[in-house]
């Protein structure tokens, strides 16, 4: 019976004791990496511990921001790559290009790689989602695009019905004063970056399902060729990103709008780094939709508080980090937190 007694009470005392040296090891370390300029995880308070057994909120604020410091936002898989050596085949026999940008992220959604493989190309920028962001952002970002005389855009809301006219019109302006770039029909090439919708506009065109959609990046890998009439011919490719996401702020708004692949991510990162973005452009939107009086100053006061609303905790009733980042990330991409547009015109 003495034995049965001993054996848990030693490993409660045994699992406090490597709790402490786990923090002690934490608390030494990290002040000193970040001094060097080392960042380096081996001693980041362990995750399974801190949603199991508690959250010291000091430190795990602390090993957040280290992971933060060193987490690379990219995703760049061999399809895309094959992608692009193909789309640099048909510049020489297109006469225009259509672009598809979350209106979200106008300036973040558009492909430097694709700009520059079809240079000085008449452009077609469809502001896609428009319903999931400020209609005063999306009409500043429309004049700021139809300023240049060789492009034009289209804003688009979850109703495409009568999309295909609007788009034709719109290639037929851009292209009147120029020769068609083949002998036969003129030939526009359509792209965007992945799950920015384009699947979902290319089957409004066509008035049946051309493209499969899906609410996930990567659903289109190879290219289609969609006859819009007797003049036009239109080609889609997959959505493509770039190699290198040099602009972090960007890539985190490309991982907030879901253009990056899941499994490419720390999900939980990623719903901790919105929370932080929303906090700051959408204080209103966030106490409205998770019923908060006062917004919290601190992230992950903030982080806690949308778990308690979402229900995101463990049977312990501890927070699930994985699951309030999810339930945000959803509330967001789906429009339930409200519209909201993260990118301003640039002055």
């Amino acid at each position: 019976l003495k034995m049965r007694l001993l054996c848990p009470t030693a490993m409660q005392v045994a699992f406090i004791f490597n709790q402490l040296v786990t923090r002690a090891k934490f608390q030494i370390q990290f002040p000193l990496d970040r001094c060097l300029n080392i960042h380096n995880t081996l001693f980041i308070y362990p995750r399974a511990v801190r949603h199991k057994y508690g959250k010291p909120a000091l430190i795990i604020r602390q090993a957040r921001s280290a992971d933060n410091a060193c987490m690379v936002i990219s995703w760049y898989p061999g399809h895309m790559h094959k992608a692009g050596k193909e789309l640099r085949k048909l510049a020489s026999t297109t006469d225009a290009v259509v672009e598809v940008l979350d209106a979200r992220i106008p300036a973040a959604s558009s492909n430097p790689l694709l700009r520059e493989i079809f240079t000085g190309k008449p452009t077609l920028k469809l502001l896609n989602k428009c319903d999931l962001a400020e209609a005063g952002a999306t009409s500043s970002w429309q004049a700021y695009f139809n300023a240049s005389d060789s492009a034009r855009s289209l804003a688009l809301n979850r109703n495409k019905q009568s999309i295909s006219k609007a788009i034709l019109a719109a290639l037929s302006i851009l292209t009147e004063n120029n020769r068609p770039a083949t002998a036969k029909r003129r030939q526009a090439v359509i792209f965007g970056v992945p799950n920015v919708g384009k699947s979902t506009i290319l089957n409004a065109i066509a008035g049946r399902k051309l493209a499969k959609t899906g609410n996930e990046p990567a659903v289109t890998k190879g290219q289609h060729r969609i006859k819009l009439n007797e003049a036009w011919t239109l080609i889609d490719t997959p959505g493509m990103l770039w190699p290198k996401l040099e602009d972090q702020q960007a890539a985190l708004w490309l991982a907030m709008t879901g253009s990056i692949r899941h499994t490419a991510l720390d999900v939980e990162e990623i719903g901790w780094m919105t929370a932080e973005c929303l906090r700051q452009v959408a204080p209103a939107l966030l106490k409205a939709r998770y019923g908060l009086e006062v917004l919290p100053e601190q992230t992950q006061e903030l982080v806690a508080a949308i778990a308690h609303a979402t229900g995101s905790l463990t049977k312990g009733g501890l927070i699930d980090g994985d699951k309030v980042a999810q339930a945000l990330l959803n509330d967001f991409r789906s429009g339930k937190l409200g519209a909201v547009t993260l990118e301003s015109v640039p002055s």
